[in-house]
């Protein structure tokens, strides 16, 4: 991708990425970042063109052939997670920190604070004797809270 293409894009409402079924790892990481992604371990390249065809996406991928048949896209060099999460940050000058954890890793939906009493019974039990805030995903419903999990992500962003 050249420097005067997508990688210029920086608000994170003008982004949306297609990542291909080898990239998993790198959606996950995206998604904790705040990005919209659409990701399936299933899609074939077909289901990948279809897709494109329907929605404004950025494909990211580590398939040559795939991406040269694809306009707004960009090849992933690492075979590494971390290192493809640096890539993509560098690469669209991404904001690591402003959206940590506002989308669900598992559907990418919207994540909102909601009361304690509305989790209880639905988080183990010391979570929720123990932690005050919560979060649930408006499309699946999952349940998130503040843990040491989040330290760790902020260190290893730091790192990057």
């Amino acid at each position: 991708m050249d420097g005067d293409g997508i990688g210029r894009l920086k608000k994170r409402e003008e982004i949306k990425f297609l990542v291909d079924s080898m990239l998993g790892k790198l959606a996950r990481w995206l998604r904790i970042l705040g990005y919209s992604v659409d990701y399936s371990s299933t899609w074939s390249d077909e289901d990948i063109m279809e897709k494109l065809e329907e929605e404004d996406f950025i494909l990211l991928t580590r398939d040559r052939s795939l991406a040269e048949r694809v306009d707004k896209s960009y090849l992933i060099q690492s075979p590494i997670p971390l290192m493809q999460l640096k890539e993509v940050i560098d690469e669209f000058s991404l904001d690591k920190n402003s959206f940590l954890f506002s989308r669900c890793v598992v559907c990418n939906g919207r994540v909102e604070e909601v009361r304690k009493e509305e989790v209880e019974g639905r988080v183990p039990e010391g979570v929720f004797n123990h932690s005050e805030k919560f979060y649930r995903c408006r499309k699946c419903g999952k349940i998130y809270w503040p843990g040491s999990h989040h330290d760790k992500v902020r260190k290893l962003l730091g790192d990057l």
